[in-house]
């Protein structure tokens, strides 16, 4: 029988990480408003339609329906949210509330785009407590839910603890692994929204923990109980596997490992081509009792075995052609900038330094494998660790193709296809920067060796922990309100708007405007009276024959402080950017003009007028700027 007490003192330090990682997943959850995760607003419809008539989403209107292109997603993580939601009784009060959000989506929210603007990130309009405007349940039902994103989150980092053990004997490189693997701050991300992501990557972890274990237990080769046991692991394997399936599609991906470790197995074991035929089979027969009926309902109902169609049909362009190579490269550096962060749908990014340090860790890693092959290490096929270390590259080799292909096929090339579709594999990835990290670690003193160590580890606790919620908080926190004494120093005409809302001025971030540039004006405005209506504003560069070379529109308050919210009296100042035309002329004055319009009709029908007058001014012209 198990010491406990013994267990318990040899995983503290582990329990003590899993702990800092529920609170970072709590704090990420916190700070990220309802709904604005990446494509939050469809799998949160997929769950409301499973709650509603136990029924898939139809996948021949998914250009039209609530979940759009994620109707063809396997439905095992919304099932279990769903069911989540029917065990503590969250109410339903919606069948498909696309439509109705609607009316409070901020139009101009930042998506990702080439030039990554810093404001305006909110997709849905929210009050000052981070809840939906006019729609407080369909927020608290989001926030419900996403606690089974943690729960998964939870799952993939044991498991994931599990897979360091299987290739590190070192504990203090088993918990820098685990360390690194569970503070990538888009795995907070992915166990802080409502998505598919998370049982995807929970499951394809156990996978890869599984199949270590099933590599190290064939070094045993005579072992009649071995025998029996691996059978057993083959077949849960094949459960896992069939989970990661029903979660998210591309995740099978992983199951290369699988093949690759039953290949290594009769290859070494000199099986028979029945015996491998036979343990093939018991991951198999699993998988396909898992996976095969949601298989045959998408080909008897939609011809689609697959569901990949929305995808296709919404994204994919095969007339464009093969991208060229600057915006292939440009692609799989946004890639690779997204897999260690990018927060929430308008892809919030960290300080360039942060994505240094990591990139520092990555190149710490591949000096370590440098010195490891500099040194002429033996590489026997018959050790446990060259054996794992086949099936790991494997895997990490087909995850990469699979996103290659993505990004060559199916989305114009401009889009950031985002890195959490490759954390299926985090796992493998991780194992391998710890590798090099730890072969570096052979060749330093012994006090280099723990700075190493802590730097490895506090490089993302910090981050997730402390940074990535500051970050978020900040990007989606409602106006600050101010005092006229607060007030920067301001320039420019001051205009009244319906005799609602105060232009008071603006402050430059530069006295040129600069071609292709973004260029920065802090817009302050003071609230009049109580609205009866809803405002966006537009601020926009004219030359003096009136052609545009700038426009920048969005909702007063950046998002984050509708018309809905304004309270007499108020005073805020929002810091717009707004990117110059790259064939702005030169030495010359442009007419910086700024208007309201409703954001439902794009009307501009909120009449200028200067302050304290009745006559209206028909191009409310706050300045002239120079380029």
């Amino acid at each position: 029988m198990v010491d406990r007490r013994r267990w318990l003192r040899s995983h503290n330090p582990f329990l003590i990480l899993l702990a800092l990682f529920i609170v970072a997943g709590v704090l990420t959850q916190l700070s990220l408003p309802p709904l604005e995760g990446v494509d939050e607003t469809l799998h949160d419809n997929y769950v409301v339609r499973l709650r509603a008539d136990g029924m898939l989403p139809d996948r021949s209107t998914n250009r039209t329906n609530g979940t759009r292109q994620e109707s063809g997603q396997p439905p095992l993580t919304y099932w279990v949210m769903a069911s989540f939601l029917n065990v503590i009784g969250a109410p339903l009060d919606r069948q498909d509330p696309l439509s109705e959000l609607n009316s409070i989506r901020n139009l101009w929210y930042t998506p990702p785009d080439p030039w990554h603007r810093t404001d305006n990130e909110n997709v849905y309009l929210d009050d000052a407590h981070g809840n939906l405007i006019a729609f407080p349940a369909v927020g608290d039902n989001d926030r419900r839910a996403r606690w089974v994103s943690l729960a998964f989150g939870v799952l993939a980092v044991i498991a994931a603890y599990g897979v360091m053990g299987e290739v590190f004997d070192a504990r203090r490189w088993v918990l820098v692994g685990t360390a690194l693997f569970a503070f990538m701050p888009i795995l907070l991300q992915i166990s802080a929204d409502v998505s598919n992501d998370g049982g995807a990557v929970a499951f394809a972890t156990c996978v890869i923990w599984q199949t270590l274990c099933f590599v190290r237990a064939r070094q045993n080769r005579h072992a009649p109980e071995t025998d029996r046991a691996d059978r057993v692991r083959l077949l849960l394997i094949g459960v896992l596997l069939g989970l990661t399936a029903l979660s998210k599609l591309n995740a099978v991906l992983i199951g290369s490992g699988v093949i690759t470790a039953l290949l290594i197995d009769w290859r070494v074991q000199r099986r028979s081509v029945r015996q491998m035929i036979g343990h093939g089979l018991l991951v198999a027969i699993p998988f396909t009792l898992l996976i095969g009926p949601w298989v045959l309902y998408g080909w008897l109902n939609f011809h689609s075995p697959f569901g990949l169609e929305g995808h296709t049909a919404l994204f994919g362009n095969p007339q464009q052609g093969l991208p060229s190579i600057g915006a292939f490269l440009t692609a799989c550096a946004n890639f690779a900038l997204t897999y260690i962060g990018s927060l929430g749908a308008g892809g919030i990014r960290f300080a360039g330094i942060i994505y240094v340090l990591f990139g520092l860790l990555a190149l710490l890693a591949v000096v370590g494998y440098g010195l490891w092959l500099r040194s002429g290490p033996r590489i026997l096929w018959q050790t446990r660790r060259t054996q794992q270390a086949a099936v790991l590259l494997v895997i990490a080799l087909t995850m990469i193709a699979g996103i290659v292909y993505w990004l060559l096929t199916l989305f114009d090339i401009s889009n950031n296809i985002q890195a959490r579709l490759i954390y299926p594999a985090h796992a493998v990835f991780i194992l391998i920067v710890t590798g090099g990290l730890y072969q570096l670690s052979q060749h330093l003193p012994g006090r280099w060796q723990r700075r190493l160590r802590l730097f490895s580890v506090a490089l993302p606790v910090t981050v997730s922990l402390l940074l990535a919620p500051l970050i978020q908080q900040i990007g989606y926190a409602p106006s600050q309100m101010l005092t006229t004494t607060q007030l920067p120093p301001l320039q420019g005409q001051p205009f009244d708007f319906d005799h609602t809302i105060r232009f008071l001025g603006y402050q430059p971030s530069d006295a040129l405007i600069h071609a292709g540039a973004i260029n920065t004006f802090t817009l302050c405005w003071q609230i009049l009276k109580w609205p009866t209506r809803d405002a966006a504003l537009s601020l926009k560069i004219f030359d003096q024959q009136g052609h545009s070379y700038g426009d920048r529109t969005s909702i007063p308050g950046l998002g984050h402080y509708a018309a809905a919210l304004w309270q007499p009296g108020a005073i805020f100042c929002d810091a717009v950017d707004m990117a110059i035309a790259p064939n702005l002329p030169t030495h010359q004055s442009f007419n910086l003009l700024i208007v309201l319009l409703d954001p439902h009709t794009m009307a501009v029908d909120w009449s200028a007028t200067l302050p304290d007058s009745n006559a209206p001014v028909p191009y409310p012209v706050i300045v002239q700027v120079r380029s």
